[in-house]
């Protein structure tokens, strides 16, 4: 996909998600810039509504944009990670948070 169309996107399921008031930031990189042989990652700035994905390139339109909807599915639930994340559960919630990232996403998308 073209950065254009990453863009369209990426508006579409903010609008979707109810993030219309985030900004962003798309980073194509090489697929070995991405933790865990996933297809993207993000980081979120909560006080500022920011977040920056990294975006493996060379991957197909559909693993793009389903990379996408995952990430911001990550927003999504990141208040509740918030919750959680100096806790002694933070391990076992970020396991199951990444579960219910990805059947959110396939649910929405695939």
């Amino acid at each position: 996909m073209t950065e254009v169309e990453i863009r369209e996107q990426l508006k579409h399921w903010c609008d979707n998600l109810g993030l219309d008031n985030w900004s962003f930031k798309i980073e194509l990189v090489h697929a070995d810039d991405v933790e865990n042989d996933a297809f993207s990652e993000i980081y979120i700035n909560v006080e500022k509504c920011e977040a920056t994905v990294y975006l493996a390139r060379h991957r197909s339109n559909k693993q793009q944009v389903s990379s996408i909807v995952h990430e911001l599915v990550h927003i999504v639930l990141h208040p509740m990670w918030l919750l959680v994340k100096s806790t002694d559960i933070a391990d076992r919630f970020a396991r199951a948070e990444e579960k219910a990232v990805k059947q959110l996403t396939n649910a929405l998308y695939n």
